[in-house]
């Protein structure tokens, strides 16, 4: 990666790995309690604002880029950049998982239900396309409107 050193990308993978366990640990956790794509909405949602926070920090005017100026990432101070590299494009990176979204679309609500149980009931094409479509554009919009938040309350 252009402008970055091995070091930082190294930390960047090392990070996306945590980040994607983190998820796999409470995704896990979550869906104990709530429906499958419930869990992947709050994930992706925190992701989001989580995300919205640092790019706040990182792009704003306000204190959150003091601190990221010179951001303590273990062990060695990195800059503002490198911090958004690794924990944004690393951690969050991994955390958050629209492409596992889309996999429980297809096989949550898109699939027949007949395919996974042949004595289910069969769902009308049309409105098993209509939920998804309503899933993917809800968690769509709360992740945006997390970030956006994230955002706001660091970058004023």
């Amino acid at each position: 990666m252009a402008g970055y050193s091995a070091g930082a990308v190294i930390l960047m993978a090392i990070a996306g790995g945590l980040g994607a366990l983190t998820r796999w640990g409470m995704d896990t956790w979550l869906k104990r309690h709530i429906p499958a794509l419930a869990s992947l909405t709050v994930i992706n949602t925190l992701g989001s604002f989580l995300l919205g926070l640092l790019m706040g920090a990182a792009t704003g005017a306000g204190e959150g880029q003091a601190v990221l100026d010179e951001f303590p990432l273990g062990p060695v101070p990195v800059s503002g950049a490198t911090a958004v590299l690794v924990l944004g494009t690393g951690f969050l990176g991994g955390f958050t998982t629209f492409s596992t979204v889309a996999v429980g679309l297809v096989t949550d609500l898109l699939a027949p239900p007949e395919a996974a149980d042949p004595a289910a009931s069969p769902r009308p094409a049309a409105r098993r396309y209509g939920v998804a479509a309503l899933v993917a554009v809800g968690m769509l919009g709360a992740a945006c409107a997390a970030w956006g938040l994230g955002f706001a309350l660091t970058s004023s």
